[in-house]
């Protein structure tokens, strides 16, 4: 049974809890930095707009945070292995 496990780790059918933990941290620093820095990149885009643009405006910060969103699903954006 232990010669079985040995082989299952070789193969990478195990990770151990640290190197899925220090992905998990890695992923939500990007995660909040990503989402942290929407407002600065999409002012430029919303200035020229007046209030009764509410619909280009929903647009664009849907766009952005699609974007951020798709960005964060693939592993290999934030140094994960493998692709989404």
């Amino acid at each position: 049974m232990a010669m079985r496990f040995k082989n299952a780790v070789m193969r990478g059918d195990y990770v151990s809890l640290s190197v899925v933990r220090k992905a998990g941290e890695k992923m939500l620093m990007v995660f909040r930095e990503r989402i942290l820095s929407i407002p600065g990149a999409t002012a430029d885009k919303l200035t020229p707009y007046t209030p009764q643009d509410r619909g280009a405006i929903e647009l664009i910060l849907r766009d952005v945070l699609y974007e951020a969103l798709n960005e964060l699903s693939n592993p290999a954006e934030f140094g994960g292995r493998g692709a989404a």
